[in-house]
């Protein structure tokens, strides 16, 4: 089972920070997890979709934290969804910032700065460290050797 408060402080690195720590992939990898059955070439994707299974499974707890985790989940769904339309909405940070004078809706990439302040804020109630990425994430996906 993932741990919210480190999938919680992955979301709430800053797009530097994010850019070092997701992996490029060329490969795309399945990922089954709950309401999510997808292949993507995207660790972004896979956060986002890790992030939004755990939210909904905590936030029935309710209170302060439900309801913040209630709304992380919904930020990522939205961008788990709208990715369909707007890819670069789960591109890796790099590529984002290399095409952001051409593809990017620079209004619609702000939902990044929405979660990660609110990720932000409700890591603190979940006290540990950043887990390197295959640590963490390849218990969810067979990470590509590219």
């Amino acid at each position: 089972m993932m741990n919210i408060g480190d999938l919680l402080r992955v979301a709430a690195l800053s797009e530097t920070d994010q850019a070092t720590y997701f992996p490029h992939w060329t490969k795309k990898v399945p990922l089954k997890l709950g309401e999510f059955d997808i292949e993507t070439n995207s660790a972004r994707m896979v956060a986002l979709c890790c992030l939004a299974h755990v939210c909904r499974r905590e936030g029935r707890h309710g209170g302060e934290i439900g309801g913040r985790l209630g709304e992380i989940q919904a930020i990522c769904q939205i961008m788990i969804e709208s990715s369909g339309v707007w890819p670069w909405m789960v591109w890796h940070p790099t590529q984002a910032e290399e095409n952001s004078d051409h593809i990017l809706d620079p209004e619609m990439y702000r939902i990044w700065a929405a979660l990660r302040r609110l990720a932000g804020q409700a890591a603190s109630f979940f006290p540990g460290v950043l887990l390197p990425f295959s640590d963490l994430f390849s218990r969810v996906v067979s990470l590509p050797i590219d």
